[in-house]
Order: structure tokens, then C-alpha cells, then sequence
């Protein structure tokens, strides 16, 4: 299962906004106060896929309650309803294990599953106060139970309805909200086995809402102990907590004991090597502390337990006594590391708001980097006003978010919206947003600072053909508008078949159309596999090989398409003591088109050359819609 859109209305500054999400990472771009953490909030607030992260930060212990989501400029008397709903995609495996399910605990055949489903959380305020909470989902299910033929409909007040979508949410991603990694590691964590609590979208029964210290205590021993089950399992020979860490240690044989001293040896170096290793790639230098080293013992109470401690150069620290630049970098590589996909095949959805903002350029350059990584084991959504944490690969799953009250640069505006008036949050793709809104660049700044580029009059235009260099550019150039052979395209030049790197991405940033020329030789065709495998699908169906546009494999560069006669002309006309009764060079054909063209200076062209260049132009025009 993923997470394919959410929607929100009323919760905060959002008075309705979708957000569809694709898989990997989606980036979240805005000015400050735009309304890029309330979004984050929003998502986390999805209490059917929520990880109960606030056990390891207790500044989190609000953020999901819903009389806090209340619009600030309402509070005083909101009656009304917020409403956070998911749809939720399914592949053939994930519709496998629903009709295993229902198959093996209701003797229940299912018909056919959808291939996602909706789950909706509406949250009734009257008097700024909540008042009821519903849970509505679109699903129903038909099929066939024990010896029956015919189809029935199972509705929400029947127990094999219920179980179903008991089994259905249990299985949801789960969505892990860190709005920073300064939260405490304790100095040790019971390993008890605790199972994830999770709402049901019909279950009205009343509950503890979990606020208790032993209910956070249960939740962040839970979370710690998954953690470290990954680190056991990443080991890769088979061990588990409970079989190889909290069995031996009750054992009293000896040689489990050391057995056990082995496996914690082995999950301490792994953690070490995977902290550390991040810590020297993403910032450069090696930290003061030296090693992680793993314990386990037994609590006042005889539960087995792990500790964690940090060597330095002088002995063990807790890692509350490290700086908080070490404790940041430590709990953010030990909780995204060791992510893993769900035994159902899920992967969960992180999310991070302003990862490393305070960082040096180079540093966060490194932690982008380990961004990709992460993103094979989970998917993630984060926001970011830093150029520098842009991937040009994500662009189009990127969004830029808004908010309506900073559009004025008056200070009262401002203040107001500190305040919560008129707060209007949305959230546009990013392509969508450049196309509509190419005026307002303080908002994708930091995507133009990518690019390396600085908006002017001069803006790329739709309908570009991005060519190898000038001599292929002039060449074009001249016959479209000397010649008059037609064409509306545009053409950009670069500085050889490598140099167009710099010209893809500020196409790619702006959203226009655009298509890479290349000759048929060698070096061409090295640099359409360097430039796919560089920006993949971003640049899919936009390289194109000029043999093929042409139609012609004999056609390798563009002075192909010049007849003989032709060439010898256009030389004839600029260097007239040329003999051109010999082979026409390259360098002295391109010289005589430059400056053909700088004088608008026409030559007689054969209509065989002149049709060659109208196919060229027009299957251009033809890859450009189709792209």
C-alpha cells in the first residue's frame, strides 16, 4: 500500500487542499510562514497512519489534537468541521493478503478489490470544542461465505466487515513526522514486545487518548525496539530480539552469554559504521566520538533491556551529553537508516520539515544525497526553502505552497498573518505553478538558484530545440530565417555534445518544452546515455539522434543535410578564392553560414536540401508536442 493524496479542509491556514503524491520523494517549496509545516502537521494528523513519534518528543503532544487545528482567526467560536482523509493505493499483493485474510478468519471469498480506497477522518467542532469524530470510508465488500452461491454485501455493522478494515489500516504505512532529531534517546529501552496502536474508521467506543506517561513510555519503547530489530535484521544472518538478544540474556548457559556479546559487538559496529560513515560524508570531517557500543541488562523491574552509549576520546557518554549538531546528525541517520519496508511490503512515509537548514551548502548537498537512498526503503515528503536540498529529478513531483496573506509585502499584512488572519494556505505543482505564475519568482527562488540562473526578459521560451553547439545552431538559424524554409521553433546552442547539462535543467526549471538535438556519431550517442541516465525520466522522449529525425541513417551531423552543390556555393559566396572543386571541410562551411547569416545574405539552395531541412524542422515540431 502507499499513500496516493491527501485532502484537508479548515486544519489551520488550509481551508482546502489536495496534495497527490507520487512515489519517492516529494518536495515541499515555499517563502517562510507560507505554510509548509502545517501541511506536514495536516498529513501526520491522518491518526489511521500516524506513528506515535510524540512519545519521543513530547513538543509533539499537541499537534494532533484537533481542537488545536482550529483556524487561528476562528477560535473564538469555530463551529464547523475539519476534515483529513487519504486514498490509499493497492497492488496485487496488497489485494492478495486482504483475500488471504478474509479467506482464512471469515471462510469469506471476496470479489474483486479495488485498486484503492479512501479513508476519511471528519472532526465535528461546535464551540471550539470537539464534539464527535467520524470515521468514513468508501469501501464495501461482496462475496461469497462458506457454502453460499451468491454474493452478499458486507456493511460496516458486521464483524467480517470490521475485521477486514481492522486488517486493511493495520497494514497502512506508517507516517513518521520529525519536525527536528533533537528529541532525547533515553539511557535505555525495554524490549517488550508492544504492537502499534491504531485507530478503526467505525470503532466509537471511548478511549484513553493515550496522553498518559505509561501509554508513552509503551509507544517509544515500541518505536526504539523496531529500530533496533532493522539493525538485527540488516545483519543479514537471521537473529531477532527476542530469540538471540532478550532469550540468552535470561539464559544462564555461558556460551549463550558470549554468544550474545558477539551479536551486540556486531550491532554496534554496524551502527557505528553507519553514523559515522554519514557523519564524515555529509559533513566532511571525522566527529570527536569514536564508536557506538550496545548493552543489554535487565531494568529494576527484570525487564530485558538495551542501553546505548557513544565512546569519545576520554571514555562513554550518553548521547544527551553530546553537542546538539551530534545528537541532530545521530537520531537522524539511526531513525531513516535502518527504515524497511513492512513484512506486507509497505513502505512508510517520512516526513521532515527544514532538514539541516542551518548547515553548511556543501553539507546539505550530502544529506540530498542521502535523501535517494533513503527513498528505496520509504517514501518522503519534505520542505525546504534551501536551493541546495533541490533535487532537479523530484521537480516533478514537487509542489511550491503558498499562502494568499504574504502575497503583500505590507508589514501589517504580515503581522496579520503571524496571527493567523486571513491565512490561505495552497499547494500547486511546480510545473503548474511556472506555467501560470512565471511573474512570482520570490517563491521558486531556490529552484532558480539551482539552475545557476537569474530571471530577465529573456525568458526560455516554449518550443526549443537545445543543439550541439553554434555551428549547428547558425546552420538552422540560417535556413529558417535567410532562406525562409519554415519553422516556429526555436533553436539553443551549447558548447559541444557534453555541454547541455546547464540548458537541460533550466528547461526542466521553467517547464518548457523542449528537445536535445545530438549527431548520430559516436560522441552523440555516449551523451543521450549520460544525459538519460543523468535526469531520467525528466528528459525521456526528449533526446532525440539526428539520423532519426531525419529519417536518413546517412544523416550524422546537420552539414549531412547540404547537397554537394550547395556547399560549395555558400563557401563560393563568402571565401571566393576557395577551391571548391575539392572536399568542402567542416570548418569552412560553418565560417561561410556565420557570416551568410550575419549579413542575411541569401544563396541559391537546392530544393532537395531545402526539403531535407522542412523534414528535420517538422518532425522537430511533431517530438516537441508529443513530449
Amino acid at each position: 500500500m502507499r499513500y496516493k493524496q491527501f485532502k484537508f479542509k479548515n486544519f489551520k491556514g488550509i481551508k482546502a487542499l489536495t496534495l497527490d503524491l507520487n512515489e519517492g520523494a516529494t518536495t515541499l517549496i515555499g517563502l517562510n510562514e507560507s505554510g509548509k509545516t502545517t501541511i506536514l502537521e495536516a498529513i501526520f494528523s491522518f491518526s489511521y497512519g500516524a506513528e506515535a513519534v510524540e512519545a519521543l518528543n513530547p513538543g509533539m503532544e499537541t499537534i494532533r489534537n484537533p481542537e488545536s487545528w482550529i483556524p487561528v482567526s476562528e477560535r473564538a467560536n469555530f463551529n464547523d468541521v475539519i476534515t483529513v482523509s487519504a486514498t490509499i493505493a493497492l497492488d496485487e499483493h496488497d489485494q492478495s493478503g486482504v483475500w488471504t485474510h478474509a479467506w482464512k478468519n471469515y471462510d469469506l471469498k471476496l470479489d474483486d478489490l479495488p485498486s484503492e480506497f479512501d479513508i476519511k477522518a471528519e472532526y465535528v467542532i461546535k464551540n471550539s470544542r470537539q464534539s464527535n469524530m467520524r470515521g468514513l470510508t468508501d469501501l464495501r465488500f461482496t462475496g461469497t461465505q462458506g457454502k453460499q452461491r451468491k454474493s452478499r454485501t458486507f456493511t460496516s455493522d458486521t464483524p467480517e466487515w470490521q475485521g477486514i478494515m481492522n486488517y486493511m489500516i493495520s497494514a497502512l504505512p506508517r507516517i513518521w513526522y520529525f519536525p527536528d532529531f533533537l528529541f532525547e534517546f533515553p539511557e535505555r529501552f525495554v524490549l517488550a514486545g508492544a504492537k502499534s496502536r491504531f485507530n478503526t474508521p467505525f470503532d466509537t467506543s471511548e478511549k484513553d487518548e493515550s496522553s498518559s506517561v505509561d501509554a508513552r513510555m509503551a509507544d517509544r519503547n515500541r518505536i526504539y525496539r523496531t529500530t533496533f530489530e532493522n539493525i538485527v535484521e540488516r545483519l543479514g544472518y537471521g537473529a531477532t530480539l527476542d530469540t538471540h538478544v532478550v532469550e540468552r540474556l535470561k539464559s544462564r548457559n555461558r556460551a549463550d552469554h558470549r554468544s550474545l556479546d558477539a551479536l551486540l559487538l556486531d550491532m554496534s559496529r554496524l551502527v557505528t559504521e553507519t553514523v559515522f560513515d554519514g557523519w564524515n560524508r555529509i559533513l566532511g570531517r571525522a566527529p570527536a566520538a569514536q564508536e557506538v557500543q550496545i548493552n543489554a541488562d535487565f531494568d529494576s523491574d527484570g525487564a530485558a533491556c538495551l542501553e546505548l552509549k557513544i565512546k569519545g576520546p576520554d571514555g562513554y557518554y550518553d548521547l544527551s551529553e553530546r553537542s546538539l549538531g551530534f545528537r541532530w546528525f545521530f537520531m537522524f541517520l539511526l531513525m531513516t537508516s535502518f527504515q524497511k519496508e513492512s513484512k506486507s511490503g509497505t513502505k512508510p512515509l517520512i516526513l521532515l520539515d527544514e532538514p539541516a537548514s542551518n548547515l553548511h551548502s556543501s553539507a546539505q548537498a550530502e544529506l540530498l544525497k542521502s535523501f535517494a537512498k533513503l527513498t528505496e526503503t520509504a517514501d518522503l515528503i519534505y520542505t525546504t526553502h534551501s536551493h541546495h536540498l533541490i533535487d532537479v529529478r523530484w521537480l516533478d513531483s514537487a509542489y511550491v505552497i503558498k499562502n494568499s496573506a504574504l502575497d503583500s509585502l505590507d508589514f501589517g499584512d504580515y503581522l496579520s498573518t503571524r496571527m493567523g488572519a486571513r491565512t490561505s494556505i495552497t499547494a500547486t505543482r511546480y510545473r503548474k505553478f511556472v506555467a501560470e505564475s512565471p511573474d512570482h519568482t520570490s517563491y521558486i527562488q531556490p529552484v532558480l538558484d539551482l539552475l545557476n540562473y537569474h530571471p530577465s526578459i529573456l525568458e526560455p521560451t516554449p518550443n526549443v530545440i537545445l543543439v550541439e553547439g553554434k555551428s549547428d545552431f547558425f546552420a538552422m538559424r540560417y535556413m529558417a530565417e535567410v532562406i525562409n524554409v519554415p519553422t516556429d521553433l526555436r533553436m539553443v546552442p551549447g558548447g559541444g555534445a557534453g555541454s547541455l547539462d546547464a540548458l537541460i535543467r533550466l528547461h526542466i526549471g521553467w517547464g518548457k518544452s523542449f528537445l536535445v538535438l545530438l549527431d548520430g556519431d559516436a560522441e552523440g550517442k555516449k551523451q543521450r546515455e549520460r544525459y538519460e541516465r543523468e535526469f531520467g525520466p525528466l528528459i525521456l522522449n526528449r533526446c532525440v539522434m539526428l539520423p532519426d529525425i531525419c529519417r536518413n541513417e546517412k544523416v550524422l551531423e546537420l552539414e549531412d543535410l547540404f547537397e554537394p552543390h550547395d556547399k560549395s556555393a555558400i563557401v563560393s559566396e563568402v571565401f571566393p578564392q576557395a577551391d571548391t572543386s575539392r572536399r568542402i571541410t567542416k570548418k569552412s562551411l560553418q565560417q561561410a553560414i556565420v557570416e551568410l547569416y550575419a549579413r542575411r545574405q541569401p544563396v541559391a539552395i537546392n530544393s532537395s536540401t531545402i526539403k531535407q531541412f522542412c523534414i528535420m524542422f517538422e518532425a522537430l515540431r511533431k517530438r516537441l508536442n508529443d513530449a
